[in-house]
């Protein structure tokens, strides 16, 4: 062996034996066995990491998968003519740049307006798609959300756990 003597090598303590050796001689004393088992605590986080990233690339096909079904099963149940009472009173004002009645709702409006430039099928349906594509994405961001507080839960309680609380 070489290099020098050290009871806490970066945190991996080393046995008496090694120790006293080292101690007993005075030589620089690097163990090989520390080196080995940084090496496999790099692979094991290497493997976390991989697993992660593996969970990740699910996690997110199945958001984009649970957008485009709520895409389509909204679309599939979509009435592509005038709302009644203020559904149709948001369309005609997206459509023509109107005013509906107070607060407005000026975003609605704005990208209603855009909606309805798309040259496909009537303008009363490409507005009520706005209202298709805001519903999948609040889905998502649902879904995103109950799963970051289920996991910074699940979390905590891990961590009381493995601390011996209750």
């Amino acid at each position: 062996y070489g290099g020098r003597c050290s009871s806490d090598w970066r945190g991996l303590h080393l046995d008496w034996l090694s120790h006293a050796f080292c101690e007993g001689v005075g030589c620089e004393f690097v163990v090989e066995r520390a080196e080995e088992d940084e090496l496999r605590i790099e692979n094991e986080e290497l493997r976390k990491a991989h697993r992660n990233s593996q969970f990740a690339i699910l996690n997110s096909a199945l958001h984009v998968a649970l957008f485009l079904g709520a895409v389509l099963l909204y679309t599939l149940t979509l009435n592509g003519d005038v709302q009644p009472a203020d559904s149709g009173e948001f369309q005609i004002a997206a459509i023509t740049l109107g005013i509906p009645h107070p607060p407005g709702y000026p975003l609605f409006t704005m990208l209603g307006w855009l909606f309805a430039q798309v040259p496909i099928g009537s303008p009363f349906a490409r507005v009520s798609f706005l209202s298709v594509i805001a519903s999948s994405l609040t889905l998502v961001i649902v879904s995103l959300t109950v799963q970051q507080v289920l996991a910074a839960r699940t979390g905590e309680e891990m961590r009381r756990w493995s601390d011996g609380e209750k």
